[in-house]
């Protein structure tokens, strides 16, 4: 593609600022002139609602060219194989720094900027900052590189990154209005009136002065809170009479426990001091509120100072309940709420909290948050409640949706301290097992990649090795699916099975591919999964007391689940793992999974009689989906049940019939085909997503099991069972039609909304995720619901010493620990709290679920 430079568009006199982006687009090309295609237009509509008038302004970019497929981060892929090949000389350099004189010009033009998108950010701010990190915050005194004196810089998102994801268009917006206060001078932001070195005296002072809240923030020395050292704690309430007299709203004040440096701040006594007031503030009544502070700051409270604040609202919920589709970081809600200059990253993008380079410096950042946290609480809580956040749930109307959240997020902290204690010698066994497994895998891999001319030194680890070998000309020479951000063939897990599952895939790149998938999946087992589980002492994760602590949060997913991350998530272990989580002495384990939890709630929505019959008959509803899709031809397939009251059963015990048996043979293949079509059908995916659903079906071994299954077959089963079963179609249209009427949907159970700000229902994309919500959402709610029955039961963290209470939330499951007597009691309110029946909001169904005692994660 020619280069085809696009000017600046400047103003004939002089500019009110810059609107900096990236690169020119397609339109922006063939016009000649900056931000004119659909990125111009999202840019217009935004500088209009900040009553910003663009032909005041200069336009530019950071490069004068398009990209290559407006991959930018391509070029200095590109220019580096070009120099390689001898396609560019070796002076050439990159555009920017060809392009470099010319915006030099156009910086000089001006001393206020709007720069859009992370190029453009680094191309005049020091360090290299990324725009998620810098965004909204107005700089007041940016030094710009190679430009003389300070300047005015307001960095936000890119039109482009709005036109892929439309969700951000709230914030681009409430950006661009920020940036025309700011170059007017009329922020909206006044830093709280702060103390940051009180004496014990002084902090009484302050926590004694009325406030309707209290907004609090720690910092500490690390990420994990229970192994988190306390650095400070951080407080604003309200300002006082005295305070207000002087200008301020808030007021604030750092109560310093540990230097950046680890040593103490201040003598024992006055931490004492300080920690005994802390405590007594926690629990004396007041209304607290914090960011994150029913997990993080809540479990760092408890372990420094044996206190948990409450009653407590967490901004982060409230984040979850008034904007689901867009991250909750202090850092956006506070650039949708206040003008609040940039304080959560220096103007190089380096994060304070962690790289704060003195004590003040932390601790004026802390003081920030707790005024940013105290300013969003009142219009983050009129966003939630205007949603509905604050009514009665539907399925248990003596709690809001509110309530509901803020107690599955306390159950998120009492699984983070309580933990799941780990087999140690088991784990040792293992490890040393998928360690011979994997080298014996990779001595096999590199043998097929030796044998197809690849060096001895191959690495499977490297894919820039693996490509050469599948994409070479002189190697394997397949043609590549898909290409990796630098522009190079990609060999990521998804194209390996894509070649795999090709007819016309030679025998010699066959074998190398599946070798190779069986490497990779072990070597991920052993790395990302045991070899971790050994002692911090030895490198690994587990605490001195044998347990393994993960951290949950219950902000995340927008249908209500919880989610589990670092150091690993325990939601997607294999299950051949779960051996290894046991009970620690004197303990056991108890688990319930619901049964079909989320076919039950599609039944009972889109009135599919046949399946809330059988689901209330208790009977295998995939022989139902057989039915209806290849008709009574399948009772006659070798291995279906041997007469017709054995029909809709997958096991039947000795009788008239012959000896106990079960489905076997040609009709439980067909039944996993069906099985796999119906979860794929019941969301409305399209005959094609459900065929390469269908297709990618694996066996321990990676073979795939319906490899030969075509297209034409799966549209043929789609028109015979939709045909049988109307009731689903109907359904789906049911959830547009809901979507389209009221600019949202709704699960049935506690009314959690979504909006699908990204979209839906554009040429035909987007209406599965609407057509799930309600279902997805629904089983979220009814495990959410049987947390908090659970927890009301008495089965909190440690309710019945070390190592007790919840332990897991799975996607539909749920484990407890408990003392080895008290298990039987146990497995019966388990269960009970997780069976639920709502005749009126899921007519037909019950919810049912069966505990099981056991003495490992994989038995119960």
């Amino acid at each position: 593609m020619p280069w085809a430079p696009v000017p600046a568009k400047h103003t004939r006199g002089a500019p009110q600022g810059l609107l900096l982006g990236e690169a020119p687009g397609a339109a922006e090309a063939e016009k000649g002139a900056p931000f004119v295609g659909t990125s111009g237009v999202i840019l217009n509509t935004g500088l209009k609602a900040a009553s910003i008038s663009r032909g005041g302004w200069d336009v530019d970019n950071v490069i004068a060219c398009q990209p290559k497929k407006n991959k930018y981060d391509l070029l200095a892929h590109r220019l580096r194989k070009d120099k390689r090949y001898g396609m560019s000389p070796p002076e050439e350099q990159h555009p920017e720094i060809h392009c470099r004189p010319r915006l030099l010009k156009t910086l000089a033009r001006s001393t206020d900027y709007i720069v859009m998108g992370t190029k453009a950010a680094r191309a005049v701010l020091p360090g290299n900052p990324s725009i998620m990190n810098l965004r909204g915050g107005p700089i007041g005194h940016a030094l710009i590189k190679h430009i003389d004196g300070p300047r005015r810089v307001l960095p936000t998102v890119h039109p482009a990154f709005v036109a892929r994801a439309p969700r951000w268009t709230r914030v681009f917006h409430a950006d661009l209005r920020r940036a025309g206060r700011f170059f007017k001078g009329k922020l909206r932001w006044k830093d709280p009136w702060t103390l940051l070195a009180p004496l014990p005296r002084e902090l009484a002072h302050f926590l004694a002065q009325p406030s309707r809240w209290w907004s609090y923030d720690v910092e500490t020395d690390a990420r994990e809170p229970l192994l988190a050292r306390l650095r400070c704690v951080g407080i604003c309430r309200d300002a006082n009479a005295a305070e207000r007299a002087m200008g301020y709203t808030e007021a604030a004040i750092m109560v310093p426990f540990l230097s950046i440096m680890g040593a103490p701040i201040g003598p024992l006594y006055r931490r004492r001091d300080f920690a005994d007031m802390l405590r007594h503030a926690f629990t004396d009544g007041r209304m607290w509120v914090g960011h994150n502070a029913g997990w993080y700051d809540r479990l760092v409270v408890e372990q420094t100072l044996g206190a948990t604040p409450r009653p407590l609202i967490d901004t982060i919920m409230l984040a979850r309940l008034a904007h689901s589709e867009i991250p909750k970081s202090l850092g956006v809600m506070g650039s949708l709420y206040t003008d609040v200059t940039a304080w959560k990253h220096d103007n190089e993008g380096n994060k304070l909290s962690s790289d704060a380079r003195s004590d003040d410096e932390l601790h004026a950042y802390c003081a920030t948050d707790c005024a940013v946290t105290h300013r969003i609480f009142m219009p983050l809580w009129a966003e939630a409640a205007a949603r509905g956040a604050n009514e009665p749930t539907p399925a248990r109307p003596e709690v809001t949706r509110n309530q509901l959240d803020h107690i599955v997020q306390g159950a998120c902290a009492g699984m983070s301290r309580v933990g799941v204690f780990i087999d140690q010698p088991k784990a040792k066994a293992m490890a040393d097992e998928y360690a011979a497994k994997v080298a014996d895998l990779l001595k096999n891999v590199v043998s097929l990649a030796v044998s197809a001319g690849a060096p001895s030194s191959f690495n499977p680890a490297s894919p820039m090795q693996v490509g050469r070998l599948l994409y070479g000309r002189e190697r394997f020479n397949l043609k590549p699916i898909a290409y990796t951000d630098s522009g190079e063939p990609s060999t990521a897990a998804a194209v390996l099975r894509e070649h795999l599952m090709s007819h016309t895939l030679r025998a010699a790149p066959r074998a190398f591919v599946a070798a190779l998938r069986r490497f990779r999946a072990a070597h991920k087992v052993l790395t990302s999964f045991i070899r971790p589980l050994k002692p911090r002492a030895l490198g690994g994760v587990v605490d001195t007391d044998g347990r393994l602590r993960v951290s949950w949060s219950a902000h995340v997913p927008v249908t209500g689940r919880v989610a589990s991350s670092q150091p690993m998530n325990l939601q997607n272990w294999p299950k051949a793992l779960r051996a290894l989580v046991v009970p620690q002495p004197g303990h056991k384990l108890v688990g319930a999974d619901y049964d079909a939890l989320e076919g039950k709630i599609a039944a009972s929505l889109w009135g599919m009689k046949k399946y809330v019959d059988a689901f209330a008959r208790g009977e295998d509803t995939h022989q139902i989906t057989m039915g209806l899709a290849f008709g009574e031809r399948i009772w006659s397939m070798p291995g279906a049940p041997p007469t017709k009251a054995l029909r809709y059963h997958k096991t039947w015990p000795a009788g008239p019939w012959g000896p106990a048996g079960g489905i076997s043979g040609k009709f439980d293949e067909i039944r996993n085909l069906c099985k796999r079509y119906y979860y794929g059908k019941q969301y409305g995916a399209g005959d094609e997503t459900v065929w390469r659903l269908m297709r990618e079906a694996e066996d321990e071994d990676g073979n795939f099991l319906n490899a030969n299954l075509q297209q034409t077959e799966v549209g043929a089963i789609s028109r015979r069972f939709l045909k049988a079963l109307p009731e689903m179609e109907a359904g789906w249209e049911a959830a547009k039609a809901e979507f389209l009427a009221n600019d949202c949907i709704r699960e049935p159970l506690t009314n959690r909304r979504r909006d699908f700000l990204d979209g839906a229902g554009a040429d035909g994309k987007g209406w599965n995720e609407v057509i799930n919500f309600a279902i997805q959402g629904g089983a979220a709610a009814a495990v959410n619901i049987a947390t908090m029955d659970l927890l009301a039961a008495g089965y909190t963290a440690n309710y019945a010493g070390h190592g007790t209470g919840l332990i897991q939330q799975g996607h539909d499951a749920l484990v407890l620990e408990v003392p080895e007597a008290q298990a039987p009691q146990a497995a019966r309110e388990l269960q009970e709290c997780m069976v639920q029946e709502y005749p009126d909001l899921l007519p037909g169904v019950v919810l049912t679920a069966t505990a099981d005692v056991g003495m490992t994660w994989k038995e119960v």
